[in-house]
């Protein structure tokens, strides 16, 4: 009887001192300190980010990098800018009054003046007017820029295989980014750039015009990539 009574207490024992030392186990400091210090270091990691370097959300910003160099509060900047070139713009069906206009390609560089390897590149597409008209300008990221190439080239190759439209209509391809809408007629006669807008005046060119534009942009992508490794 001895026996058994001794052999419960060891039991008994036991358990209780698995109990506590499971108990330290899941209070132990180690691993309740462990979310303590994993927050602490991401509300160090925040307060030592600048206000300005996170880029805003989707959606509610600036639609390329570009242009968010440019606009990023609470930095000093340094933009670097070619101008590549302009195209006059001659329609075929401008009256002869009709005032000059012209598509300038210029390539730019923004970079942070702190940190050199923080930068974005690409190039400002300006329509311009003599007249009274402001000039309006597009804003394309360098990676943007072969697709501006290849939609010309896309429209013209899709406009070419329009059948005329009904009578009282008009018919166009059209092709947007970044706010700008390019557009050309049936039987490779022509388009138009345009802001993306029903009231904002378009500007016409030739197919020659769009020849040189393609030439235009091209080059810029040549700035661009020689001078972004200096």
């Amino acid at each position: 009887m001895r026996r058994v009574f001794v052999l419960a207490a060891v039991i008994v024992a036991g358990t209780l001192a698995a109990t506590v030392i499971a108990q330290r186990s899941d209070n132990s400091p180690e691993r309740s300190q462990r979310p303590r210090a994993d927050a602490t270091r991401e509300a160090d990691r925040d307060r030592d980010r600048a206000p300005g370097d996170a880029a805003p959300p989707p959606g509610m910003g600036p639609e390329t990098k570009l242009e968010w160099m440019m606009v990023r509060p609470g930095k000093v900047r340094v933009r670097d800018t070619w101008n590549v070139g302009r195209v006059e713009c001659k329609p075929w069906n401008a009256p002869a009054d009709a005032e000059k206009a012209f598509v300038r390609v210029n390539a730019v560089i923004v970079r942070d003046a702190d940190k050199a390897d923080d930068k974005a590149t690409g190039i400002e597409l300006i329509l311009e007017s003599q007249g009274q008209d402001p000039d309006r300008t597009f804003l394309f990221d360098e990676g943007q820029v072969g697709e501006l190439m290849s939609a010309i080239e896309a429209l013209d190759n899709a406009a070419q295989r329009l059948r005329e439209p009904p009578r009282g209509a008009s018919r166009r391809t059209i092709w947007t980014l970044n706010g700008l809408e390019i557009g050309m007629t049936p039987r490779r006669t022509g388009g138009y750039l345009a802001p993306m807008s029903p009231d904002e005046k378009s500007t016409g060119l030739s197919p020659d015009d769009f020849n040189q534009l393609r030439r235009l942009l091209d080059d810029a992508k040549t700035v661009l990539a020689r001078e972004s490794a200096r």
